[in-house]
């Protein structure tokens, strides 16, 4: 009786921009690296035509690492993280990293294996080394914001998540 009821659901009326909010953020030691932090953050998503995920083959344009005019091209990534760290004053400042080439944003694989538009929701947990650097020191106290992208170029809402502190872990 449960199966045929089932099929009678509606599918959720998600946007087709997608949608994300903060679940989760650990920080844990390392076990590759000594004196480094591995940072996972662990996000609840929807979307409503399910096109969420780049594979290794998306190098084309909009995919490309670099823009015809030899800028970086944001959309090469899907998953994108900023960094924030606590001020003496309990603000926030974004920080930025020297290397122009250097960032934390990532690639999640396609997510819909269905092979059609349909709408999406679950959670997604990326994970980065926080390497010893010249900006952050053991101590630090860090943030991270969030946001997401499809395959269309829609640009979810922005999270951020709660802090961590370097080289103190869950």
């Amino acid at each position: 009786m449960f199966f045929l009821l089932s099929g009678c659901l509606a599918e959720p009326d998600y946007p087709v921009i997608p949608q994300i909010r903060f679940e989760n953020v650990q920080n844990i030691a390392s076990k590759s690296f000594q004196n480094t932090d591995s940072i996972s953050i662990t996000i609840y998503f929807e979307d409503g035509d399910g096109d969420l995920g780049l594979s290794p083959a998306d190098s084309l344009p909009p995919y490309t690492l670099f823009n015809a005019d030899g800028s970086p091209n944001p959309f090469y990534y899907n998953y994108f993280v900023e960094v924030e760290k606590q001020q003496p004053d309990g603000s926030f400042q974004t920080l930025m990293f020297g290397d122009q080439t250097f960032t934390l944003n990532g690639r999640f694989p396609p997510l819909n294996s269905l092979g059609k538009p349909t709408a999406l929701e679950g959670v997604l947990r990326f994970s980065f080394q926080l390497f010893p650097n010249p900006i952050t020191s053991r101590g630090d106290v860090l943030r991270f914001r969030v946001k997401i992208a499809d395959r269309a170029l829609h640009t979810s809402n922005e999270i951020t998540t709660e802090t961590i502190t370097v080289g103190e872990y869950n």
